[in-house]
């Protein structure tokens, strides 16, 4: 079982790197992986002269179809704060999103992507405009990466299961059992940040924060009294005594 054993060496070392590049001689080029063609070039051809089989490019974007995660905070200046939290909580579900946090007359809240500058439209309707911050992150690159080192993973453990079927010895089956555990751990932990990069790509974050007019939640000042007392200890605390 030499050959299992050098096989089993050379996927331990390529599998150390899955997590933290893109490795191997058989990984997938991100071209390939994304569907990246160059029109211009003359396409392949196998060893018979055939073209070769023209990538899947339904379920990865290309270099002109940017993935970005959008945001936006808003700060607005309304008569009623806590009137205008509940009209936008109904705004942005009847738009299909849902609301992450409300605290006061602070709200954050995640759209669908399609919907985005159209809420941002009439969320600003609802008063008089102070803050407006919109925000757009490209991920692309990223977004590729992932896709990429993961493609990579799943094939390494589909390398080690066809290993772990020809492995006689303990030795050999305790590497590639404790190699497969890793591996698949690695997976795990790559497909939930891709979901999760997935997701804000979908749905955009907005944050508003409404707040009254300046001095609309001061009480009016009252005329000073013509006794003296009553002056130095305040009127509101002589009411309070009553």
């Amino acid at each position: 079982m030499a050959g299992v054993a050098r096989t089993i060496a050379s996927l331990v070392v390529c599998l150390g790197l899955v997590s933290c590049a893109v490795v191997g001689a058989d990984a997938m080029p991100a071209e390939k992986a994304y569907g990246l063609v160059d029109r211009a070039a003359p396409e392949a051809s196998d060893a018979e002269g055939a073209p070769a089989a023209t990538p899947d490019t339904t379920s990865a974007p290309s270099l002109r179809e940017r993935l970005l995660v959008r945001s936006a905070e808003l700060g607005l200046e309304v008569a009623r704060p806590e009137d205008a939290v509940a009209r936008c909580e109904t705004l942005i579900e009847g738009k299909g999103g849902w609301v992450e946090r409300r605290d006061g007359g602070k709200l954050v809240a995640r759209v669908p992507v399609d919907v985005f500058e159209s809420v941002l439209g009439e969320l600003r309707g609802f008063g008089r405009v102070l803050r407006d911050v919109v925000q757009a992150e490209d991920v692309t690159e990223q977004h590729r990466d992932l896709v990429i080192r993961l493609d990579n993973a799943k094939r390494a453990r589909e390398r080690l299961l066809a290993l772990l079927e020809k492995a006689e010895k303990v030795e050999d089956l305790l590497k590639i059992e404790g190699e497969l555990r890793r591996l698949t751990e690695e997976i795990e932990s790559m497909t939930a940040v891709l979901q999760n990069l997935d997701g804000r790509i979908a749905h955009a974050r907005i944050a508003v924060e409404f707040r009254a007019p300046a001095g609309a939640d001061r009480p009016a000042r009252r005329r000073p009294s013509r006794f003296e007392w009553i002056n130095r200890v305040g009127a509101e605390h002589v009411l309070r005594s009553f």
